[in-house]
């Protein structure tokens, strides 16, 4: 599933309106949670996004960041 998402993230964002970067990232299981996501919240404030996504190496989890480098938890 990593892999996949890695060829088709920049295909999926290349005709929108805005910037996707690719940050590399150590491979850990759930990874795409509020603890795993300090690093993504300076990653956010650095690069001055809007919105960040992390997503697990299986593909099963999305963590959600918003331009504040804050985790916003899934709605249930």
């Amino acid at each position: 599933p990593l892999e996949t998402l890695r060829f088709l993230l920049p295909r999926l964002f290349q005709n929108l309106p805005c910037r996707l970067i690719c940050l590399p990232w150590p491979r850990q299981r759930r990874a795409a949670t509020p603890a795993g996501g300090e690093r993504m919240s300076e990653a956010v404030r650095e690069h001055e996004a809007d919105l960040a996504f992390l997503i697990d190496e299986d593909g099963q989890t999305c963590g959600v960041w918003d331009e504040r480098g804050q985790f916003t938890p899934p709605e249930r």
